[in-house]
């Protein structure tokens, strides 16, 4: 089944592609760490039985992104905001090794702030991931429930 984790992998990539300059980092943010990168973070999952036969799982994901350094960089910042903007208004495909689409991921709630003292954009988002149970799941289908109603005994 998929999950935040296949959500974060294209987010990476996608990041990785349209801002080559703010590669992904993929260690705790600390003090210290290289600019100009990128980082994303994962606030909170969620999980839910939408029916027996589906799934639901919501992330709560922020994406960082910090310029060059903290004297300059906010010019950039404010283009990074706008292409990223036009990149989560759409669906971004998640894909398998051999490169099929198994499922597209959008994105609620989408809200950018940059603070210029910091030369750091956040990127705040939801992503909802709905999904069919692999057959696997041993949970029983209404259609194989076997009921005698007014059965004499």
């Amino acid at each position: 089944m998929l999950s935040v984790i296949n959500i974060i992998k294209v987010l990476t990539e996608t990041i990785e592609e349209n801002f080559p300059d703010y590669p992904v980092n993929d260690r705790d943010v600390e003090e210290n760490f290289p600019r100009p990168s990128s980082f994303i973070d994962v606030e909170t999952v969620t999980g839910d039985n939408v029916t027996p036969e589906y799934v639901k799982e919501t992330s709560q994901l922020v994406l960082y992104f910090f310029a060059t350094d903290n004297y300059r960089g906010f010019l950039d910042l404010l283009k990074i905001k706008d292409k990223l903007l036009e990149i989560l208004n759409l669906p971004l495909e998640i894909k398998d090794d051999s490169g099929n689409v198994l499922a597209h991921v959008t994105f609620d709630e989408v809200n950018v702030n940059i603070e210029k003292a910091d030369k750091a954009l956040t990127c705040g988002m939801t992503s909802v991931l709905i999904q069919q149970r692999n057959e696997d799941d041993d949970i029983p289908m209404m259609e194989d429930l076997d009921v005698n109603l007014h059965e004499e005994e």
